[in-house]
């Protein structure tokens, strides 16, 4: 019944990709997101798809869309990889390259034809994304990266209904669809700093509800990665924001009403039952002092963090072992099994750089890792008006999102679900989309300054006429 249901999803789909251009698409993402926190509860059906152990449920509308869109744009002749920088070109061909390489090493077969497809459709269709919505107008960026974070907020507020009406499902229960808890965290963490950033640069009302329904959502959530994540926004905001006199008054009240709120829950946890919802949320942050007896070594390999500590020296002495080209792409299972005989250990470490280094090695992770960091890297070469505050809103709030996302490696591995390449995405096109004006700009400059002419030019030649 399942995959009758994604058969004919995929279809309707495919039929659609003559007709919907690329960026509808993208649009539909936000709609598919949103009616996550609408599905009733998937008790009886598979939570995963395909051969093998499957992939996630949720995953396969999504991977859809990725795919359908990248096809729309090519069969439409959007795709020009002159908008690409050659950098973003040769460390992907570097990360192709080590994962060919790779197939000398491994043992695992399976798990580098699996590691393989995943990265190769990811990175295909990231390059398909950002080459096509570059070519699109900056404020058509912006009105699909603002629709995307409404759509988020929709989700948040069916999520917030739907733990609070639930008989005692707070833990991660946004979506009973969603299989992983850490997606849902990624939903809500794209979406809060833009919320906020629009309503620092433009003062709406609206745009506060909107941070106030994503921040207590990802609260309800008892995320630990997601509470580290709007930290981390709400202080780059803090950053950007600080030299503007009004901005910086609204940062103020909303830190103000965060640190009230923030002390009601703790007093308020002290009279309530540690099973409410106050208590489990203030549970979870009291489990952040965990970390100082995970790193003394005190916490056993049974107990979550001692877990956690556990899989980070399984990574740390696969690198060290090999260290220039790690354990091999999709191999990182097998050589831990080699390597450590405890169950509770041969899992991925929840850290994206401390585990795909393991896997890897120097040679394979730089070239991944400079992949990730391709956004934050175009967003330090981007300007925008003042006049444009919306725009500028959707900048800093882009800014916020890929610090907190690199923070958030620490704890989770992002890289390996749609939710990361599709944002990631997002942020990439808006960064290129607005350059691209300075670029017709600087070439105008050009012309005029060489012998075509143009009415710069011509204007300067009746001016001297007219001395």
């Amino acid at each position: 019944m399942n995959m009758m249901l994604v058969v004919v999803a995929l279809g309707v789909l495919g039929l659609c990709c003559m007709i919907l251009p690329p960026i509808r698409y993208y649009r539909l993402w936000g709609v598919v997101v949103a009616t996550y926190a609408f599905c009733p509860s998937v008790e009886t059906l598979d939570a995963r798809v395909g051969p093998g152990s499957g992939i996630p449920l949720d995953y396969v509308p999504l991977l859809a869309i990725m795919g359908f869109a990248a096809a729309s744009a090519i069969f439409r002749g959007m795709v020009s990889y002159s908008t690409l920088p050659r950098p973003y070109m040769f460390f992907s061909l570097c990360l192709l390259t080590y994962a060919i390489l790779s197939l000398f090493w491994i043992t695992d077969r399976a798990g580098w034809v699996r590691e393989f497809c995943m990265f190769g459709f990811y990175i295909c269709t990231f390059s398909i994304m950002t080459s096509s919505l570059s070519l699109v107008p900056v404020p058509l960026v912006t009105s699909l990266i603002r629709f995307i974070a409404l759509m988020s907020t929709v989700f948040a507020f069916a999520g917030i209904v739907r733990i609070l009406s639930g008989p005692g499902r707070y833990f991660g229960d946004i979506s009973p669809l969603i299989y992983y808890r850490s997606s849902e965290v990624l939903v809500l963490c794209f979406a809060f700093p833009i919320a906020l950033s629009l309503y620092f640069h433009t003062g709406r009302r609206s745009h506060l509800v909107s941070a106030i329904l994503l921040g207590c959502a990802m609260l309800l959530s008892c995320s630990r990665t997601g509470y580290i994540g709007i930290g981390g926004s709400l202080a780059v905001l803090f950053l950007l924001a600080r030299k503007r006199f009004q901005t910086r008054q609204r940062l103020v009240r909303v830190f103000a009403s965060s640190l009230v709120a923030l002390l009601l829950v703790v007093v308020l946890s002290e009279f309530l039952p540690s099973d409410s919802i106050v208590g489990l949320v203030t549970s979870r942050f009291k489990s952040f002092a965990v970390v100082n007896d995970g790193v003394r070594g005190n916490l056993l390999v049974e107990e979550l963090g001692g877990r956690r500590m556990g899989m980070l020296e399984v990574s740390k002495s696969i690198f060290y072992s090999r260290p220039l080209r790690g354990a091999g792409f999709g191999n990182y299972l097998s050589v831990a099994d080699t390597m450590e005989s405890n169950p509770y250990l041969l899992a991925r470490s929840h850290n994206f750089y401390a585990s795909y280094l393991a896997e890897l090695g120097i040679l394979g992770f730089l070239p991944l890792l400079a992949l990730v960091l391709y956004p934050l890297v175009l967003a330090s070469g981007t300007r925008i008006a003042h006049e444009q505050p919306v725009q500028m809103a959707v900048q800093e709030g882009l800014i916020a999102v890929e610090f907190s996302v690199l923070l958030m490696l620490c704890f989770q591995e992002f890289v390996s679900g749609p939710y990361f390449w599709f944002y990631w995405g997002l942020a990439a096109s808006f960064h290129l989309s607005a350059r691209r004006p300075q670029r017709v700009e600087q070439s105008v400059t050009r012309r005029c300054d060489g012998l075509v002419p143009c009415a710069e030019t011509q204007r300067r030649k009746d001016a001297r006429v007219g001395e």
